[in-house]
């Protein structure tokens, strides 16, 4: 999640728990039989699919991607995720793949964060715009 460090700075680390819940439930709801989501670090989580087909790969990177985007709450902070991508197809290893997608996503943090790194065959995509409103979700936390 991008600029978590602020959510629990800002609303205390009990309402950053109850984002990091929040969160995990948008990722697992959005796989569903996919695959699988686990909390990796901090802010961080670890999505396994059960592909690696990369329009697959790439469309639900995506949508996990825009589901925590939008994902509103009552009386919690609304987050952005930066999200880093890689398959099984380019490591050796498991090792391999996770310093693959650990490299891609501080690529996409380097380039702005709220967006998608995909390998060298895709381009890190502009997020989509956010419906009117009074300020971007990305605005709103920042200010926060």
């Amino acid at each position: 999640m991008d600029h978590f460090k602020r959510v629990n700075d800002t609303f205390g680390h009990d309402v950053g728990d109850q984002v990091l819940r929040r969160v995990a439930a948008v990722l697992q709801r959005q796989l569903g039989d996919q695959g699988s989501v686990a909390r990796w670090g901090g802010e961080e989580f670890l999505i396994l699919l059960h592909t690696s087909d990369p329009p697959v790969v790439r469309a639900v990177a995506g949508q996990v991607w825009h589901a925590v985007r939008t994902a509103a709450v009552a009386g919690l902070p609304p987050v952005t995720t930066s999200v880093g991508v890689a398959t099984s197809d380019e490591g050796v290893s498991v090792g391999d793949v996770l310093r693959i997608a650990d490299r891609r996503l501080y690529e996409a943090k380097g380039a702005g964060r709220d967006r998608v790194q995909l390998g060298a065959a895709g381009h890190s995509p502009a997020p989509a715009p956010l419906p009117p409103g009074p300020a971007s979700r990305t605005e709103q936390v920042e200010r926060a």
